[in-house]
């Protein structure tokens, strides 16, 4: 089981390394990632429905 439901509408978040960050919230909501397609300024992390 997922601890969380990639069912997000919208969240920004300011971060140091996207990377980095980008690969945690993909562990997070059990995605795969290519850290070759992550260039800034924004990361787009895949989610189910529309994005607002």
């Amino acid at each position: 089981m997922k601890p969380i439901q990639n069912q997000i509408p919208a969240v920004f978040i300011h971060v140091r390394d996207l990377k980095k960050s980008a690969k945690w919230y993909s562990d997070i909501f059990g995605l795969d990632i290519d850290l070759d397609k992550v260039v800034s300024p924004v990361y787009n992390v895949p989610m189910k429905g529309r994005l607002g």
